[in-house]
């Protein structure tokens, strides 16, 4: 059995990223759900629709409403993020998304948060990429991706307020339509790897967009 590495649940089902299985070779990844009311029994087993060796599909995965996100933040050396949507029982793959700036290790996908619903879109998706370098190595970034239509695009990126290399902003995060927390576990402002947390706020009208809200450090805790 592969090593397990991320997990998500909801009312109906248990969701289990195992990114070291290699069918498509080594750590591509799969994902296993179970369904609440028989748990330990396998109900259905995910992989990519363009599977590819290192990949890393499972390393993170979240769930909302009838939607599912998996995070495959190595897939070809920049990675990628699965849509899956539950359609009577069964999670049919709906859409892969990658970053609009995508590079070299910039480990897209390996933090997520979705909302299922909300605002004037059907859904929100919000997806960290902690290592890309937009200010030296590990600075971080954050893609905001909305469901409207049918059809998933990019709408925002988040950056943090003072961005620096070895941030790692991105590399944990949470989200709904309207605000997000970011981690940063390397942010020095506060001491040499303190880490940091930043809390964002979606405005609308003139000053539409997000915008830095506070944050706060583990140093000064």
């Amino acid at each position: 059995m592969p090593p397990f590495f991320a997990l998500a649940l909801n009312d109906d089902w248990i969701v289990i990223g195992a990114t070291g299985v290699s069918t498509v070779g080594a750590d591509s990844g799969a994902v296993f759900l179970q369904d609440r009311s028989a748990p330990g029994i396998t109900a259905q087993v995910l992989q990519a629709s363009d599977a590819f060796a290192a990949a890393q599909f499972g390393w993170s995965v979240c769930l909302s409403g009838d939607l599912l996100v998996v995070g495959a933040p190595d897939d070809r050396s920049q990675g990628s993020v699965y849509v899956f949507r539950n359609q009577g029982g069964v999670f049919i793959e709906e859409q892969k998304l990658v970053a609009s700036d995508g590079g070299f290790a910039h480990r897209f996908g390996e933090a997520l948060a979705v909302e299922s619903g909300g605002g004037s879109v059907d859904d929100v998706l919000m997806v960290g990429a902690p290592s890309h370098g937009h200010q030296g190595a590990d600075t971080g970034r954050v893609y905001v991706f909305e469901r409207s239509g049918g059809v998933w695009a990019e709408t925002a990126v988040i950056d943090a307020a003072f961005p620096m290399a070895g941030d790692r902003f991105g590399a944990s995060l949470h989200g709904t339509y309207y605000s997000a927390v970011i981690g940063a576990p390397g942010y020095d402002l506060y001491g040499v790897d303190a880490g940091g947390v930043s809390c964002f706020i979606r405005a609308s009208g003139p000053l539409a967009g997000w915008s830095p809200w506070g944050e706060f450090s583990g140093a000064v805790l």
